[in-house]
């Protein structure tokens, strides 16, 4: 039982890294519009 539970931990990490990958590039996305934005004011 013990490699289901490992497989199972895996599956919902990789889930998890999955949407935090998606969050941070979301993020760096907005900073660099932001960072775009401000450089093109100067």
């Amino acid at each position: 039982w013990m490699i289901p539970l490992g497989l199972a931990i895996l599956a919902v990490d990789f889930h998890w890294a999955e949407r935090a990958l998606d969050w941070l590039m979301e993020k760096w996305r907005s900073i660099e519009a932001v960072y775009r934005a401000w450089r093109a004011k100067k």
